[in-house]
């Protein structure tokens, strides 16, 4: 009985709280501890006192590449990284919440990973959109794919897919050759042709099954007795 009480007594401690930190931004109705709100609080406090150099170097750390984003000004960058300290401290459902409203992939997870992982795992991904922005301007569906390292080794294939397109189309042409297709497939394409689909292979193969199978329903292809 002392637990449960001292659980309830929290959670009026939250609501009574509720609407000064809701205005500072803290969301009060999604974390689930007073512990919780007071690392956001914290976190957010010791943000707003750092200079401009300092949040570049917090920004680093989010562990995404400097080509993946546009350079960003001080204001954007306190901002981003208030959400992510926000995000850090989402119960999992909340993430899952979060992401589905961003129309961000929730699927590909091991479910041998621990909750706390899977936090880490969903956070990732919703900085992945909120950050990557240059990326996203080269087509990448970053909503799609299971993370920054995905990310990072598509955009690699597709720079060494142009390469081959400008400078070695022979290789190009081979590499599209060892895709299998059979001969009566069709006249065979030109450059451009063949490097848009070399592209479209790789991302294939760097989706998470789930998302395949979104494609091969779109593409009326039959996934039917496959186990993923």
């Amino acid at each position: 009985e002392a637990d449960q009480r001292a659980e309830l007594v929290e959670r009026l401690l939250l609501k009574l709280c509720a609407p000064e930190l809701e205005a500072r931004g803290v969301p009060m109705h999604r974390l689930d501890s007073l512990s919780a709100v007071r690392r956001v609080v914290e976190r957010v406090r010791l943000l707003e006192a750092m200079s401009a150099p300092d949040l570049e170097k917090e920004y680093r750390q989010l562990g995404l590449p400097p080509e993946a984003g546009e350079p960003v000004r001080r204001d954007d960058l306190l901002f981003r990284l208030k959400m992510v300290a926000r995000w850090r401290e989402l119960p999992l459902r909340e993430l899952q919440r979060e992401c589905k409203e961003e129309e961000i992939s929730v699927g590909g997870i091991p479910s041998r990973l621990t909750e706390a992982e899977q936090q880490r795992e969903l956070v990732e991904r919703l900085v992945l959109v909120a950050c990557a922005s240059a990326w996203e301007a080269l087509g990448l569906p970053l909503r799609r794919l299971g993370g920054v390292k995905a990310c990072e080794a598509l955009v690699k294939e597709y720079e060494r897919v142009d390469r081959l397109e400008t400078l070695r189309p022979g290789e190009l042409r081979q590499e599209y050759a060892a895709l299998g297709l059979p001969s009566d497939a069709g006249r065979t394409p030109g450059d451009g042709t063949m490097a848009s689909r070399l592209k479209l292979v790789a991302l294939w193969r760097a989706l998470p099954a789930h998302e395949l199978r979104k494609d091969c329903q779109e593409r009326g292809v039959c996934i039917g007795g496959l186990s993923c």
